[in-house]
């Protein structure tokens, strides 16, 4: 019995025996060499945390933003909120929420060939922080994608999807 307790212990780093230092066979706690320590009691959480769940659905301004365009926002740009689903198929389909604040917001819009929206509608099933306002030109893109944007400002809110 005391055997299996060694294998057990072993095989988890927790403890093992100290061959040179004790004829007994006593098992001894190992002494790491560089112990991790808390070194900051009671931080933040880093301001780009994700939540992910079982579903492929992630929250996480940045997480988002680097999802979608595989790179860090540029330097000149504020990714404010964000949160997409990803499936697990081969294709990478998608669905995510996104607001952006860049200078080149308009271009951006502009050089994706969108469609000017006839007529302005809210996004429904949408998160509680995506509440684009009345005011903002709407955008639409493929396959329902809509993008809401302040012109001057470069405010951008985006619901996209692939299918």
């Amino acid at each position: 019995m005391a055997w299996l307790t060694w294998v057990a212990l072993w095989g988890c780093g927790a403890a093992s025996t100290d061959d040179a230092g004790s004829d007994d066979g006593q098992v001894v706690e190992e002494q790491s060499p560089s112990p991790v320590v808390d070194t900051v009691e009671g931080a933040e959480p880093p301001v780009d945390e994700q939540e992910v769940k079982d579903d492929g659905h992630v929250v996480g301004a940045l997480e988002t933003y680097r999802y979608w365009a595989g790179q860090d926002p540029d330097a000149d740009m504020q990714v404010l909120n964000g949160e997409y689903w990803a499936s697990a198929h081969w294709s990478r389909e998608y669905s995510l929420y996104m607001e952006l604040k860049f200078p080149r917001g308009k271009d951006f819009v502009m050089g994706q060939g969108f469609k000017r929206a006839e007529q302005w509608h809210e996004r429904a099933g949408a998160p509680d922080w995506f509440k684009p306002p009345e005011h903002y030109e709407l955008w639409e893109g493929e396959q329902g994608s809509l993008y809401y944007i302040h012109p001057k400002k470069g405010h951008l809110y985006m619901f996209e999807r692939r299918y």
